[in-house]
């Protein structure tokens, strides 16, 4: 659906602020609704939401659910889910959803079943976690990988970083983010997380990204002073939609996981750029996140 309408050129929402302009205190909407704390309540497997103690009236519910139709919400929520170009600035569909489909779906687009490779990508990331958990994954030196570092900016960490900080009770092998160019971040990163035990994980879509490819640089040069070029293939993982060029900077084809042109960076968790939440907390757990997304 590309007959795309601005929501305050609506006449629902230009009803809407005449509505929100009275804001009538909260203490008399309560007098004049005594059922007004158990209507104005919705709850489902994972929250309450209470907003009754707001400024919302029936008046202006009202008035959303006509906005609602005439942006045609539910139309384009299913044109989202479908895979039709909902993007509409860059031409392409948002199928970020398709990525947290349980196994045994189909989904076609533009004549393509895409599922297959997602379920794919899937399955090598379970196995890296088997392996890497299970030490079987050893670096320049022979010893196993521990450790982890994301390297990656903006939707390339933001998800990962956030998924594993508020899931840290879960975790079962340390993780780090560089993001940051600042020389005493990746500085501080090489001395908790020794380089010969630790598993980098370059995430960009272009692989063109320039602070993605300056803190990779750096950890590239410093394993090939310390233990040769051949080492990045070693501890050098990419997750990207560009994988010629991750193959040129010398991480094993084998090492990279690809991610789509159909996924936004903001939304990106939920594919192969989640491989850190993946080997930090364990596969089960990452499931487990696909699976609450599926149902949320």
């Amino acid at each position: 659906m590309n007959n795309y309408v601005p929501f305050n050129r609506t006449a629902a929402h230009r009803h809407m602020e005449k509505l929100a302009k009275e804001r009538p205190h909260i203490r008399d909407l309560f007098d004049r609704d005594k059922e007004r704390a158990t209507r104005f309540v919705l709850e489902n497997d994972f929250f309450i939401l209470d907003y009754g103690k707001t400024h919302l009236t029936d008046e202006l519910l009202e008035a959303a659910e006509a906005l609602h139709a005439q942006l045609h919400v539910e139309q384009r929520i299913e044109a989202l889910f479908k895979g039709e170009k909902v993007n509409i600035t860059e031409n392409r569909p948002a199928l970020h959803t398709a990525l947290r489909l349980p196994e045994g779906n189909s989904l076609t687009v533009e004549g393509r079943d895409i599922m297959p490779e997602i379920y794919e990508v899937r399955r090598r990331m379970k196995a890296l976690s088997g392996h890497f958990h299970n030490r079987r994954l050893t670096g320049s030196t022979g010893k196993p990988l521990r450790y982890v570092v994301n390297i990656g900016i903006g939707g390339s960490f933001l998800g990962p970083m956030t998924a594993i900080h508020a899931l840290a009770p879960y975790q079962k092998a340390p993780v780090a983010f560089m993001a940051n160019v600042d020389n005493e971040h990746v500085k501080k990163v090489f001395e908790a997380f020794p380089p010969e035990e630790t598993l980098y994980i370059v995430v960009s879509k272009s692989f063109s990204t320039p602070e993605t490819l300056m803190n990779a640089g750096i950890v590239k040069d410093r394993l090939s002073e310390m233990y040769g070029l051949e080492s990045i293939r070693k501890h050098f993982w990419a997750v990207t939609a560009n994988p010629a060029k991750a193959a040129g900077f010398g991480i094993a084809e084998e090492n990279i996981f690809p991610m789509w042109d159909f996924v936004g960076g903001r939304y990106s968790l939920w594919s192969a750029v989640g491989l850190a939440v993946a080997l930090g907390l364990g596969y089960d757990r990452f499931e487990e996140m696909l699976r609450g997304a599926y149902r949320a």
